[in-house]
């Protein structure tokens, strides 16, 4: 829709709608409020965002969420610690046997040069636990009572002998100290006290 400038002595009037009924020009002039107020609505939201961001980088919702997020992060990095530990053990006990194996020894002079000999009580699995020493543990930490069967079991199971190794290990004060051997050659005391710490 055109319109009809008027000027007079180079003073600028009035515009006029030559052709178009009352109705056209009203709508045309609606038609252009619309899109105005469309134009500086989408700019004021632009602001408002804009200026919440900088207010307030990180909604309390978010924020929460963000936090929980990087405790859950921080627990798993704790827990991966704790197996590696585990696993450090693991490998430094079993000498290259696998739980199938069934691997049963009868405490080597070898590996404990301070002792005049050997003791008749059987170390079994790849952790090398004994019965005596699971059954104390079930009861100390889980208040469980044991058969000598049962933790002839738990100890020739792998998944079962190292989440009792982990919670002797962390549980426990100086637990680490079940596998003296291979916790002083690979610096187990350092690392579990340090995991703590962190647990702190």
């Amino acid at each position: 829709m055109k319109k009809t400038r008027v000027y007079h002595n180079g003073k600028r009037l009035k515009d006029f709608y030559t052709g178009y009924t009352w109705f056209q020009i009203f709508v045309y002039k609606l038609k252009i409020f619309m899109r105005v107020a469309s134009l500086l609505g989408f700019a004021v939201a632009i602001v408002w965002i804009g200026y919440n961001i900088y207010t307030n980088p990180q909604p309390p919702i978010y924020k929460a969420q963000a936090d929980e997020m990087v405790v859950e992060k921080f627990q798993n990095n704790i827990s991966e610690m704790k197996d590696e530990v585990v696993n450090t053990i693991y490998d430094c006990e079993r000498s290259g046997k696998v739980e199938e194996d069934g691997l049963i020894t009868f405490d080597p002079l070898v590996s404990n040069p301070k002792k005049t000999a050997p003791k008749n009580i059987a170390s079994l699995g790849t952790l090398q636990l004994k019965q005596t020493t699971v059954i104390g543990y079930y009861k100390s930490l889980y208040g469980k009572d044991i058969t000598m069967k049962e933790a002839a079991l738990i100890a020739l199971d792998d998944e079962k002998a190292k989440a009792l190794t982990r919670d002797i290990i962390f549980q426990t004060e100086g637990g680490w100290a079940n596998w003296e051997n291979c916790g002083i050659k690979h610096g187990i005391k350092a690392k579990v006290g340090i995991i703590k710490q962190l647990e702190k």
